[in-house]
């Protein structure tokens, strides 16, 4: 070897479609498997509304994810190895944001199969919920949802802050496509002590239970029940129902999480003065999303982090502040929560309300002591992990109630595995099974210089007039105490801070993306070993090696070399295909379709 080391190259031995999927890393890590190139590539080519459509498929309402979506997918992406991600959650909510989805109602919705003639009952209206129900109403069933508010869409519509979601999107992605799809909703209509999960098993064929974790978890500790003291989900409910909570001039936030940010940003525009972040973990630790922390400050917070909570102090039943002691660490060696503070470093943060936002859970009431079903810990229903079904025959559950508080996304998925898991145990029939396949590309050349183009900044309303928003926020609000203007007349409260990317970005962006279905793929047998592959390719991801350095390949009887590929490197500029006189090397498109 001439001194150089030696690499042993292994050869991973996998079905074509496992393979091929983990390949393209973005829509793989994706719970709903969104088909990231194929809609990154129409918005590159100015087709806006089939993006909407490929994105409907999976994520149902691209316009809300394209804003709340924490997008995993960019976390993985190739192109961040080489510089920085494609914005990929951006191009989804341009994909909703610049397609004429009004002209043609509803896009992304194919036609409707026969009428199965059997009914299913969904008991709440969020994320899991509504695509189960769009999936089921698909598939030919009569489809009821049951949502205990006065409005669809569950925590979409009275968890998330309207400076993050406008409530007109809510509307417009959730109700038509559901009243298209002839989904009945019943609104105002809780199960519990009235209308139980018995009357609902006697009159369908089969329930999703798809409730959300509308109940905060408390404190436990003294003080919590003192007048002030505001539990997150309730804070956030009355304010996305248009109340406007009196809120004093120094508020605690007690939380790290995104939610914790939501009612930190909310209570800034509310006309808090002063407003702190107290939570055990460190900076690092947060669970927040970076942006949602830099948000807060940025817009006046007071982040104090690794700081534990002793007891809530008050005077006269009212809030006056909490006592905290640093928090030397959050986790135990073996990663489990366990807190350990420093003695003797106790401190008092003065307050007039103290919101707590350390976590949600669903309110399993609605289950009435209803024989068969089990509940884990006393906070989520049992359920098997594959098919979602409860331990009451006909009956399953999804979401927040099934798995506790997790991603928009993750919610969707569950949505989208619960139908499936009804269709097959109403008709008795199996899952489909998912297939590799493959399409040979003729002359693919990328955009000239797609490898040059740096990631495309979002855009937002700039912090400054941010804060010109808040103060009229706070006008409103003493304006709204002496009835001098209407109540729903919110200035300054519900103005969208974040506009994604602009329209001359959009497409610069897009053609970032590698397109990682597209895959090189050597035929062996016209390979002639030139190695003119191996000098044209500018990541230098293909290298001729001996057979004995690859590890895992059978019965090799003579000596000789071959192709490896590191697909980790390529860029697919396709300057091998071209460079190859036997035309041994060529693109393959991937996709995955059903059985």
């Amino acid at each position: 070897m001439n001194g150089q080391k030696k690499t042993m190259y292994h050869l991973k031995k996998t079905n074509a479609l496992e393979w091929f999927s983990r390949v393209i890393k973005c829509q793989y890590t994706c719970p709903v498997h969104t088909n990231v190139p194929a809609y990154v590539k129409l918005i590159r080519e100015g087709d806006f509304e089939g993006a909407y459509k490929v994105n409907r498929v999976a994520n149902l309402f691209p316009a809300i994810l394209g804003r709340l979506c924490p997008h995993p997918c960019e976390d993985v992406c190739r192109r961040g190895k080489f510089d920085e991600p494609v914005s990929i959650c951006a191009l989804k909510r341009a994909a909703a944001d610049y397609s004429e989805k009004e002209t043609e109602l509803p896009l992304g919705i194919e036609a409707i199969t026969k009428k199965q003639g059997k009914r299913v009952a969904i008991v709440g209206s969020g994320p899991a919920g509504l695509a189960c129900a769009n999936d089921l109403a698909l598939l030919g069933y009569d489809v009821v949802i049951y949502e205990a508010l006065d409005r669809i869409g569950g925590m979409l519509n009275v968890g998330i802050p309207p400076y993050r979601l406008p409530r007109k999107l809510i509307q417009q992605e959730v109700s038509r496509v559901m009243s298209a799809l002839g989904v009945e909703i019943k609104l105002n209509t809780p199960i519990g002590e009235k209308l139980t999960l018995g009357n609902l098993r006697k009159e369908y064929d089969a329930i999703f239970i798809a409730a959300g974790a509308h109940k905060s978890i408390k404190l436990g500790i003294e003080g919590e029940a003192l007048q002030g003291v505001i539990p997150a989900v309730e804070f956030l409910r009355k304010i996305n129902l248009g109340e406007t909570p009196e809120i004093g001039r120094k508020v605690v936030v007690i939380g790290g999480g995104d939610v914790a940010m939501d009612c930190v940003r909310t209570v800034i525009r509310l006309g808090a003065e002063s407003v702190h972040i107290k939570c055990l973990e460190s900076r690092e630790e947060m669970p927040a999303a970076d942006f949602e922390v830099e948000e807060a400050i940025q817009e006046g917070a007071i982040l104090r982090p690794s700081l534990g909570l002793k007891r809530i102090l008050g005077k006269d039943g009212k809030v006056t502040g909490v006592e905290t002691v640093v928090c030397k660490s959050v986790f135990d060696s073996q990663g489990r929560f366990n807190p350990t503070f420093v003695e003797g470093t106790e401190s008092i943060i003065k307050a007039d309300n103290i919101i707590v936002a350390i976590g949600q859970a669903s309110d399993l009431s609605l289950l009435q002591k209803q024989e068969g079903f089990e509940v884990v810990r006393g906070r989520t229903i049992k359920v098997d992990p594959e098919s979602l079904h409860t331990t009451v025959p006909g009956v399953f559950a999804g979401g927040d109630v099934a798995t506790g508080p997790r991603l928009l996304i993750d919610a969707i998925a569950q949505g989208h595995k619960a139908a499936q898991s009804i269709h097959a145990y109403l008709t008795q029939s199996k899952i489909p099974q998912k297939r590799a396949h493959f399409k040979l590309v003729k002359g693919y050349t990328p955009p000239v210089g797609y490898d040059t183009l740096s990631r495309e900044k979002l855009r937002a309303i700039p912090v400054d007039e941010r804060r010109q928003d808040i103060w009229q926020a706070r006008i409103y609000l003493f304006m709204k105490k002496l009835r001098a203007i209407p109540v729903n007349e919110r200035r300054g409260l519900d103005a969208e801070v974040d506009l994604g990317l602009s329209k001359d970005a959009i497409q610069r962006e897009a053609m970032r993306c590698f397109q990682c279905q597209l895959n090189i793929v050597i035929d062996s047998k016209k390979c002639v070993l030139c190695g003119g592959c191996v000098d044209v390719c500018p990541n230098k991801c293909i290298r001729m090696v001996s057979l004995d350095r690859i590890k895992g390949l059978d019965n090799v009887t003579n000596k000789g070399a071959a192709l490896v590929m590191n697909e980790e490197e390529c860029m697919r500029c396709g300057l091998c295909v071209q460079r190859c006189p036997t035309r041994a090397i060529n693109m393959v498109e991937f996709s995955v379709e059903e059985v």
